[in-house]
């Protein structure tokens, strides 16, 4: 069953691809990444490419823990990047220097970044982008350290009352 499921991600992937080409006239530079499996804090995946117009398909699957998408990029026209979830249709806007919280539920999701990088038309120009996905450490709520101090002095006043 996991196996069928695997081949119908990547057929799925492969066709969002072939459609993104299509699309664009054949102009798009474009890769499909495959981030992996986000499961606890500090799982981390990165990476660095290109020139033109392009749209990259990033997937990754999560346990539902809460994602950082941090990054940059320069000599991109319009001075942003956009960053789309297939799912839902949301979309985000990304401006030179961007950090996103992404709060999924557990599942596999896929994502294109799309854009134009100048350097295609004068090679004078810096054209990059690069991108990290971070699984968010989950905070502690407040009251957790409230009850194990309270529980802390109960103990020791109950062991007081015994002697």
């Amino acid at each position: 069953m996991e196996h069928e499921e695997r081949i119908m991600k990547r057929l799925y992937l492969i066709s969002i691809a072939l459609v993104s080409l299509v699309v664009t006239g054949g102009a798009a530079a474009g890769t499909v990444i495959d981030a992996g499996t986000f499961e606890k804090p500090g799982d981390t995946y990165s990476t660095s490419p290109y020139s033109g117009l392009f749209t990259d398909v990033i997937t990754f699957d999560t346990t539902g823990i809460p994602l950082m998408f941090t990054g940059f990029h320069t000599g991109m026209a319009g001075d942003e990047m956009l960053l789309t979830n297939t799912a839902d249709g949301s979309q985000y806007n990304l401006a030179p220097l961007f950090s996103e919280r992404l709060s999924l539920s557990a599942g596999s999701y896929i994502f294109t970044l799309s854009g134009f990088a100048l350097n295609a038309l004068n090679d004078k120009i810096y054209s990059d982008y690069g991108f990290k996905i971070t699984a968010s450490p989950v905070p502690l709520p407040a009251a957790i350290w409230l009850f194990g101090s309270a529980l802390i002095g109960f103990i020791a006043f109950s062991r007081r009352r015994k002697i």
